[in-house]
């Protein structure tokens, strides 16, 4: 009984002698558990970051081959005014009033291009001379000469108009022109880029011109 007691008071004395290490060791267990945990959630952050910049770079990736792809298939239509035809040279003098020349400029095929012309007429109030023209479909770099409902029997010279077609992505464009008349009795054309529009309705807003 006495070696018991004794034994158990030793051990007492002993636990209570290395309880502080115990705490020690548990406390330093537990920053060494924190310390693992911050730098797996950090090695997480930073592959989640990688991830991030990877999905970033495929995006705009994506984003430019698309562009790339809608820049290579689109038009540029716009009123030509070829030399012969601005001065109504000998070989124009049988067509001049009757077509205009216009010219796709873009690496894309410009579908149903067609437009309306407006003079002012002579006279008081606000009043329009008006024909249409026709240019159908041109082809990537070439020139056509578009019909015109009526021969312009009053000239080129003070109209406005514009350009309507689609490219083959579907989008619709607008180009807006005006001839005046320079030195030498010549047609001066002079056109806008080629603006993307969303539908007719822009066209009806700004023609016919309200001066």
């Amino acid at each position: 009984m006495l070696l018991v007691i004794i034994t158990t008071a030793g051990l007492r004395g002993w636990l209570d002698d290395w309880a502080p290490l115990a705490e020690w060791l548990v406390a330093g267990g537990t920053i060494l558990l924190a310390l693992g945990t911050f730098r797996l959630a950090k090695q997480a952050t930073r592959e989640a970051q990688a991830v991030t910049e990877d999905a970033r770079q495929v995006a705009n990736q994506v984003t430019l081959q698309r562009e790339q792809m809608e820049r290579g298939g689109r038009a540029y239509v716009y009123p030509s005014t070829p030399s012969g035809w601005a001065v109504g040279a000998a070989e124009w003098q049988d067509r001049r009033l009757t077509v205009l020349p216009i010219k796709n400029g873009g690496p894309g095929l410009a579908l149903n291009v067609e437009g309306k012309m407006y003079w002012r007429n002579p006279g008081e109030g606000v009043s329009w001379r008006t024909l249409t023209i026709y240019g159908g479909s041109v082809a990537p770099m070439d020139s056509v000469d578009a019909r015109v409902s009526q021969n312009v029997q009053w000239g080129w010279q003070e109209g406005k108009g514009y350009l309507r077609y689609t490219d083959l992505s579907g989008s619709l464009w607008l180009t807006e022109f005006e001839y005046t008349l320079g030195e030498g009795g010549q047609l001066v054309g002079k056109h806008s880029p080629p603006e993307q529009i969303e539908d007719d309705g822009v066209i009806g807003q700004r023609y016919p011109p309200r001066a």
